[in-house]
């Protein structure tokens, strides 16, 4: 449900429960969140994804990749599985131990899950 309010009408204590609630959202955030929500083909129920925070290192692999069924945003995961695709490539070239090889293949194949579900080019599924 949408409902467009004067914020500057609401005593302090709404507003600020509705800023801790994430229920408070500017024009823009509700427009991103349309189109965002219009390129997934999945209405998502699952718990909301927030994004660990990355450090300054180009070879840091996310320790953990959204569910399938998360709700997430859509542009945030495509970011993120870009910085960790380059980050995987310079891993293995820097690294090839077992283990390496492991964190890879199980971030890579996370996000594969995750693309193949909740952005399915039409000329691939068939």
């Amino acid at each position: 449900m949408l409902i467009e309010i004067n914020v500057e009408e609401l005593d302090g204590d709404v507003i600020e429960l509705l800023e801790v609630s994430g229920k408070l959202r500017s024009r823009e955030q509700i427009m991103r969140q349309f189109v965002l929500d219009t390129l997934d083909p999945l209405v998502a129920f699952g718990p909301e994804f927030e994004f660990e925070q990355r450090p300054d290192d180009e070879g840091y692999i996310s320790l953990l990749v959204p569910d399938v069924g998360a709700r997430v945003d859509l542009a945030v995961a495509w970011q993120v599985a870009q910085l960790d695709a380059r980050a995987c490539a310079i891993t293995l070239d820097r690294d090839g131990s077992l283990d390496a090889t492991l964190r890879v293949y199980g971030n890579c194949v996370a996000w594969l899950k995750f693309w193949a579900t909740r952005f399915r080019v039409a000329s691939t599924v068939e």
